[in-house]
């Protein structure tokens, strides 16, 4: 007679069977809620990090500058001038901002940290403010980087209300900077702080 402990030629009694496969479900049960665990705690981890790298980056993602063009001579700036724009769509102030024209085109200074170290130019083609509120605002540099086949750009460093250091490319690229940047573009001191012209 067989009893309720053994298997029909199986060799295992059905009671040792039962909890043997019960213990086999019950672990594999216990590693996918420990898989799901960890897949939900990377998931929000990055959710975390990317929420916060968003709200630290949120201000400087709307603050960007660009080449305004030539304007011609007249009796106040008989040689006429450049402008280099700067337009904050923040809704806060951002602060001690360089305003730099760079070539997106043709030989001469890419990059802010190239006009920084070239003294010829630094200071007839670059602008510094300690503040610019939200809005468009205009910065004039002088005339005379011109060459052939040559195109400007701008670039505007600055530090935003939360303390970051950021510089706005002229190809439209944020870079975080190591440090503010009047130190980081080796600004002269005492600063010129530039009047603010708004653009209409």
């Amino acid at each position: 007679m067989i009893g309720a402990e053994t298997t029909a030629g199986a060799g295992f009694p059905v009671g040792d069977l039962a909890t043997w496969v019960g213990a086999v479900a019950t672990s594999g049960a216990l590693w996918l809620a420990i898989l799901g665990v960890r897949s939900e705690r990377r998931h929000r981890i990055a959710a975390e990090t990317a929420a916060a790298d968003h709200a630290r980056r949120s201000q400087a993602e709307a603050v960007f500058a660009w080449y305004g063009g030539f304007t011609p001579g007249a009796e106040a700036e008989p040689r006429g001038y450049d402008s280099l724009v700067v337009r904050n769509d923040s809704g806060l102030p951002v602060y001690d901002a360089v305003v730099s024209l760079v070539l997106v085109q043709g030989a001469g200074a890419r990059t802010s940290e190239q006009l920084a170290a070239n003294p010829n130019f630094r200071f007839t083609l670059r602008k510094e403010t300690f503040v610019v509120p939200p809005g468009t605002w205009r910065f004039r540099v002088v005339e005379g980087w011109r060459g052939m086949n040559v195109r400007a750009g701008a670039e505007v460093a600055f530090r935003d209300a939360r303390g970051g250091f950021w510089v706005r490319r002229a190809d439209g690229a944020l870079d975080e900077l190591p440090a503010g940047p009047f130190d980081y573009l080796d600004v002269s001191r005492p600063i010129s702080d530039y009047a603010l012209e708004p653009v209409d």
